[in-house]
């Protein structure tokens, strides 16, 4: 099931990387806005960041 706002997420991540910020400062900034991971926890890992940054569906490496 898709989550309408976890789009915007992963492109905020991107985009705020894309930026020049490293994995922490993107987690710390969506912990003040309050943005739930995945999972529904309020703590924002690097590696979870990471994972998302490196997933092959969101940088379109994916084959069929």
């Amino acid at each position: 099931m898709i989550v309408p706002e976890e789009p915007e997420v992963i492109k905020r991540i991107y985009r705020e990387y894309l930026e020049g910020k490293n994995l922490t400062n993107i987690g710390r900034n969506l912990e003040m806005d309050v943005i739930l991971t995945a999972a529904g926890k309020p703590r924002w890992q690097p590696k979870t960041i990471k994972k998302i940054l490196l997933n092959e569906k969101y940088i379109g490496d994916a084959y069929f």
